[in-house]
């Protein structure tokens, strides 16, 4: 299957910069105005998080971010999500949570269905997942609340904002993760919101496989060439990138990946990609330059057509693995490769086929860069 949109929801609103953080609060029914217990409150993309007491108060502590999205999650209510910047010291946060509507219609118990369902969620895994997963080292262990609606065909969208639990044996993490927008078919898409739990390892061979498995989903990731990209290290990496032109007969098209695929030759075009501290350079340089420094620890990445990136694990392969990302609206970057604003991007190539199988957390960093 092709991934020809792919929405990132991953660690959106997170920031490498520090400062110590503490965040607090209390979680209401919008109704009743009665306190809830046992509300999920976590930091997107990160291992911080906490649950609601029996009289709806919460605290997290620890919070090395100064920007972040702090998101409120429970089962039979909508979420909410709040972003907080320039944040330092105590911050208090309060929630109120509107009961969600419930899709409770008449179950049909027939072959039938039940083979639609099972077509269904084998899409939603693929898509979700990414498409080289490994079906017995991840799982959704709650994937019956999911409910689908279909749209004809193998188009689906998936009703609600189910909370599901997801435990991912390849990297070594639970994953709590609220799904907001799934789209299958025609527009691929998808939105949520995670939280990392990290797995105890049975012995000390799966814990050394996780450590190398999760090495392996760092490095040749967007985080990881964003990252290269700030600090002007890309070939020493192993990255070659560079900025290709395209057809203006697909710019009014939406899904402009399709017509890449089917009917466009990308032509290499004779303008490297640099990154340097550019705090000095014009804004129109753009012809030499992709990407510019807006403040302290945050860069804005700025091209027009088809930026394509190949990625080479070893340095004496001769394959690569290889990518293209258009930009819908100009990218923030923080210095740590996290994308602030990860709508902004349409992907197609490696990129676009990996999925929550290979998500690492905020938190994770490879052992080279300790």
């Amino acid at each position: 299957m092709t991934r020809y949109l792919f929405t990132l929801f991953l660690i959106s609103l997170t920031t490498a910069v520090m400062g110590q953080s503490i965040v607090k609060g209390r979680v209401k029914d919008e109704k009743t105005g009665q306190p809830i217990q046992g509300v999920h409150v976590f930091i997107n993309g990160t291992q911080l998080g906490a649950l609601t007491d029996v009289n709806g108060f919460y605290k997290i502590d620890g919070i090395n971010l100064t920007e972040f999205r702090l998101i409120f999650s429970f089962v039979g209510y909508g979420s909410k999500a709040y972003d907080v910047e320039k944040s330092k010291g105590l911050i208090t946060i309060d929630a109120t949570l509107k009961e969600a509507a419930r899709f409770l219609g008449s179950v049909e118990v027939n072959g039938k269905k039940d083979r639609r369902r099972e077509r269904y969620l084998e899409g939603f895994r693929e898509f979700l997942f990414g498409e080289n997963y490994e079906p017995s080292l991840i799982e959704i262990d709650n994937d019956y609340i999911l409910e689908f609606k279909g749209r004809g065909g193998k188009n689906f969208v998936v009703r609600g904002e189910p909370v599901l639990n997801i435990m991912n044996s390849h990297l070594g993490y639970n994953i709590y993760f609220q799904l907001t927008d799934f789209q299958y078919g025609k527009n691929n898409l998808y939105h949520g919101y995670s939280q990392f739990i990290e797995m105890e390892p049975k012995s000390k061979s799966q814990e050394e496989q996780w450590l190398d498995n999760r090495r392996q989903a760092y490095f040749g990731s967007m985080r990881h060439f964003f990252k290269s990209l700030i600090e002007d290290r890309l070939k020493e990496e192993g990255y070659e990138a560079s900025i290709t032109e395209y057809s203006a007969e697909f710019e009014s098209n939406a899904n402009w990946v399709t017509q890449i695929k089917n009917s466009i030759a990308l032509t290499p075009r004779n303008r490297p990609v640099e990154s340097v501290d550019k705090r000095d350079i014009e804004k129109d340089s753009k012809e030499n330059y992709i990407i510019y420094l807006v403040s302290e620890g945050l860069y804005e990445i700025d091209f027009e057509d088809i930026l394509e990136v190949s990625f080479v694990e070893e340095p004496d392969s001769k394959e690569s693995q290889k990518s293209q990302l258009r930009l819908k609206e100009p990218l923030l970057v923080y210095e740590s490769g996290l994308v602030k604003n990860p709508g902004a991007i349409a992907l197609m190539g490696y990129w676009s086929k990996r999925g929550i199988y290979e998500l690492l957390p905020f938190e994770y960093k490879p052992e080279t860069e300790n």
